[in-house]
């Protein structure tokens, strides 16, 4: 991650908990940058991640964050997952998918709502449910997102949006996350 704020622990939180229903044993390592900025502090610490034995890095951190793309560009078996906007080209083959934000359906919504003069206060939060985040088509990364993988991912989303699965945004929620059992 960039910094270690509480927006970003929800990703990390929740990318631990999707790590534990594909593999319940599965590890999962978390170190911030401490920037959002820095594309060379994101290619090192990516670099000692992989080091270490990872084998994803799911890069919530900005410009430095393009600095771990950069990094797993030259690794073997290693991949990264991008995040806010599509950043599959940025290393094809490499960036597994990225986590988008829909902004897109957010000013939709909020100009429609406008429209109709029922403009709400307060924030707009949008789920899988709403269609206001998701993940990228695996463009590029077909040979290791295999069909079976890309339908387990969906009966995930699918458990999610039905409320089977609670997503955790804190780590004390995460703590106490279990996986359930998905129909194969």
């Amino acid at each position: 991650g960039g910094i270690d704020i509480p927006l970003l622990r929800k990703f990390e939180d929740g990318f631990a908990a999707g790590a534990r229903e594909i593999d319940s044993n599965m590890k999962v390592a978390v170190k911030y940058v401490g920037s959002f900025d820095d594309a060379a502090a994101g290619k090192e610490l990516s670099g000692v991640l992989f080091d270490q034995g990872a084998d994803v890095v799911f890069v919530a951190a900005g410009k430095a964050g393009i600095g771990a793309i950069d990094q797993v560009k030259s690794r073997a078996n290693d991949y990264v997952i991008g995040v806010d906007s599509d950043q599959d080209a940025l290393a094809p083959g490499k960036v597994l998918t990225s986590m988008i934000k829909r902004v897109d359906v957010g000013v939709f919504r909020l100009s429609e709502e406008t429209v109709a003069q029922k403009l709400p206060t307060g924030h707009l939060v949008l789920g899988l449910k709403d269609n206001g985040v998701g993940l990228t088509s695996f463009a590029y990364t077909r040979s290791v997102m295999t069909p079976e993988r890309i339908a387990r991912i969906k009966r995930i989303r699918d458990a999610i949006i039905a409320g089977a699965i609670k997503p955790p945004a804190t780590r004390e929620e995460l703590a106490g996350f279990k996986p359930i059992p998905l129909a194969r």
